[in-house]
């Protein structure tokens, strides 16, 4: 049987067997980031402007 990666209330990772999931959803559980989504995108760097001497 097939297991599906879960996040719990406390968000800590659980295992909940793919038939089931639907439950644990309705309960309020959501499904873990799977490995196939993209990282969020990196943060610019932030422009740093020289002050001239005068």
């Amino acid at each position: 049987m097939k297991q599906v990666k879960m996040i719990n209330a406390l968000g800590n990772e659980m295992w909940v067997a793919e038939d089931r999931v639907e439950e644990y959803k309705a309960a309020g559980h959501k499904l873990a980031a799977s490995s196939d989504t993209k990282k969020p995108a990196a943060k610019p760097k932030a422009k740093t402007t020289k002050k001239s001497k005068e």
